[in-house]
């Protein structure tokens, strides 16, 4: 029953992030204009850093995650440091990815490198996941059940927040050394939001 509860969680949040970042076009490969660049960018973004959030939010208020699991159905049915990090594992891997190489390279004078340095970072917080995924899988049971799953929690929340704070640095980077690219950003609609949320 465990196992089912664990891919009916993965497949809802990668089925709700994948409809939101695979709503654009496939410019895979393509140069595209500055500000259609910039649309399919921080809508992937968007989409993915709200999944991160979702997730945050469900694991810091969960009353059972850093419980041990008796055997009943609610403990079952709540998100856990390693499901949540599964989770955003699977979510950066399927969907942020994805998105950001089908958003193709923008139009600007910076446009491939500043392409490559989205995808950098989409690598880097994949990795940077797994490692967490790995690292909880193999902690060996201390002294204190509730020692180990509050540093789980805790370390569990710090790598979700940091996956989400270095991709809007690395955002404000790309816009910073590019005017045509800033200009596309200034003017979306889809960027200003993603601005206002990270405010």
């Amino acid at each position: 029953m465990r196992g089912w509860s664990l891919a009916i969680l993965l497949a809802l949040g990668v089925i709700l992030v994948l409809a939101v970042t695979g709503s654009g076009h496939d410019h895979t490969g393509r140069v595209v204009p500055a500000q259609t660049w910039a649309n399919e960018v921080c809508v992937t973004i968007a989409a993915w850093a709200g999944e991160m959030q979702d997730i945050r939010q469900e694991l810091q208020k969960n009353n059972y995650g850093a419980r041990p699991d008796d055997g009943g159905d609610d403990v079952e049915e709540t998100v856990t440091p390693r499901i949540a990090v599964d989770r955003a594992f699977v979510a950066t891997k399927l969907a942020l990815k994805p998105g950001l190489q089908r958003a193709g390279t923008p139009a600007s004078p910076h446009g491939a490198a500043v392409a490559a340095a989205l995808l950098r970072w989409a690598f880097r917080t994949e990795a940077s996941l797994l490692t967490a995924q790995t690292l909880l899988m193999r902690e060996a049971p201390s002294s204190s059940y509730a020692s180990q799953a509050f540093n789980q929690l805790t370390f569990s929340v710090a790598t979700l927040a940091h996956s989400v704070s270095d991709g809007l640095r690395t955002l404000h980077t790309v816009a910073a050394i590019d005017p045509t690219l800033r200009d596309a950003f200034t003017s979306s609609n889809d960027c200003r939001r993603l601005a206002d949320k990270s405010a």
